[in-house]
Formats: C-alpha cells, structure tokens, sequence
C-alpha cells in the first residue's frame, strides 16, 4: 500500500525546486530522491574512528539542538574545545581527532549522534 505524504518545502527545498524548474533536467520528487539516496551513501560508506561515551556526551552537549550548516561542520572541531563538558586535556584530545576527520566524516558523526539521542 503506498501511502501518500506531504512534505514542508523549506528555504533549501525551495531552492531545489526553482533550480530543477529552470534546469529542466526532470522532476523535483526525482531530484529529490537521488540527494536523499547520495547523502545515504555518504552516510553508510564514512568509516569513523571509535568514540568513548563521554567523547559522545561531549559532542551531544556541542551539536544537539544547533542548526547544522558548513561553518559548524568545518569549526566542529573548535566547538570542542569551548566545551563546559570534560576537562580541558580531555577536550584537547577530541578535539585533535576530530580534526583529523573528513566533512563526510564529520557530517556521519553528527547523523550518528542525532539519531542516537
């Protein structure tokens, strides 16, 4: 049984539906369809290195409730260390392997940590 759902077109889902009018290069459920199934791909092939509990608890206190956007993907690794959770050293070392990690990586870990809450 295929049930029938609307959806809330949001500033980025407006544009999307402007630049797929313009394009011309098929319909905006298509396109739409095909981010969703790219960025799933995305999710599912980033490997991420482990992460203690309180690694976790520390970056659930830094992304919950943020909007999530390019500067808080590329600076979340700064965002640690003005943490008011964890001691300072245990921040340091977050928030070098963090660091380390790609935006693909980045973005798998705050899906992770969302979903997980």
């Amino acid at each position: 049984m295929n049930k029938r759902r609307s959806i809330y077109l949001g500033e980025p889902l407006m544009r999307l539906a402007e630049a797929i009018s313009e394009s011309k290069s098929g319909g905006f459920s298509r396109k739409l369809c095909e981010i969703v199934e790219r960025y799933q791909l995305i999710m599912d092939l980033e490997v991420l290195p482990d992460f203690t509990s309180d690694e976790i608890d520390i970056l659930r206190g830094i992304i919950m409730g943020e909007y999530i956007n390019s500067r808080k993907v590329r600076g979340l690794h700064l965002d640690v260390l003005s943490s008011d959770i964890g001691e300072k050293e245990e921040l340091q070392i977050l928030s070098k392997k963090i660091e380390l990690l790609t935006a693909g990586q980045r973005l798998a870990l705050i899906e992770k940590i969302t979903k997980d809450s």
